[in-house]
């Protein structure tokens, strides 16, 4: 999948290092101690950093959100300097904050279930990536093919296509990191057509890409596992349609003959060979904002290990509370 070449790379941004340590050692720090990604789980704490990230850097924040305004790009990147290179662990912590800052600015995210937490995290290994092939699961780990999809969110049973996503790499110890992809909707082939076909209906059925929990680094403590039946195409405006496609389609809830699965197929194969799509080369310490409810993402595969590294990859995910209802969950 990685011929960036004939793409389009998307808006890309930097924080300047001046405006990055004037958040951090006024905000971040409590008794000369750096706080935790735990203490976002106040919600008073979420809304401090959130206004000062909003105010100190009001300039990024306006580009990010004048690129999600726009259905046609709908992906941008900001990169955040190195903050406090002799020491590792608070550099992280501290880069990590900073992001999670600003996208709570921009996207206002779901607690994560577990964690409570807007955000969630996930932390790959090749033992836990070992771990999940033996049982089966697919589309988690960073060397797993990850084609193009949109994500959804669950609560109290009902599926919902949130209207933006945010990713943050803390840390990705692979040589060859690839890139990071999304297509506009309005511009795979025959879309029209595809909608036409699908309808707007929740009459679909998709076994959703599972998520994972651990207990402890390698320890898987649980796999979530959800069968939602769904819209694919719901219209949410005047003159948009949100788009959902999540996990292994099953087809239509009473489609006798396949046919919808054939149709989606070949759907996800307009989408893989679509002239427009944008990229993001995947690297530490970028942020990556999106439409996931406009156009579809996916990433390249994750290889070539550095060697002598636990942690392979480490990354925070968030999606917005601002969203769309496309349809239920049936079991999980």
């Amino acid at each position: 999948m990685n011929q960036s070449g004939q793409y389009k790379l998307a808006p890309l941004f930097s924080l300047t290092g001046i405006a990055a340590m004037e958040f951090c050692e006024n905000t971040l720090f409590s008794q000369s101690k750096i706080i935790g990604l735990a203490d976002l789980r106040d919600a008073n704490t979420v809304a401090v950093l959130s206004e000062r990230a909003g105010t100190i850097f009001s300039d990024a924040v306006k580009k990010i959100k004048d690129v999600l305004a726009d259905d046609m790009v709908g992906i941008a990147a900001v990169d955040i300097p190195l903050l406090y290179p002799n020491d590792k662990t608070v550099d992280a912590i501290a880069g990590a904050l900073l992001a999670v800052s600003i996208a709570q600015h921009v996207m206002p995210s779901l607690l994560d279930r577990e964690n409570g937490t807007p955000f969630s995290i996930f932390n790959a290994s090749q033992k836990n990536s070992r771990t999940l092939d033996s049982v089966g699961i697919k589309g988690v780990s960073p060397t797993d093919i990850l084609d193009f999809h949109s994500d959804g969110s669950i609560h109290d049973g009902l599926l919902s296509i949130p209207k933006y996503l945010f990713l943050y790499n803390i840390l990705i110890n692979y040589h060859n990191k690839g890139n990071f992809y999304w297509v506009p909707t309005q511009t795979i082939t025959g879309i029209k057509e595809y909608i036409d076909s699908f309808g707007e209906r929740d009459d679909y059925i998709f076994d959703l890409t599972p998520t994972v929990y651990e207990s402890q680094p390698s320890q898987i403590k649980a796999i979530l596992a959800h069968r939602a039946r769904t819209s694919i195409f719901r219209r949410v405006g005047e003159n948009s349609i949100a788009t959902f496609m999540n996990g292994t389609f099953r087809g239509k809830h009473d489609d006798i003959d396949g046919a919808a699965i054939e149709i989606l197929a070949q759907f996800r194969t307009d989408i893989s060979q679509n002239d427009c799509r944008y990229y993001v080369p995947q690297q530490a310490r970028r942020m990556i904002f999106l439409r996931n409810d406009c156009g579809f993402h996916a990433r390249d595969v994750l290889d070539n290990p550095i060697e002598g590294l636990a942690t392979t990859r480490s990354y925070l995910r968030s999606a917005s509370v601002e969203g769309h209802p496309v349809g239920y969950i049936e079991a999980g």
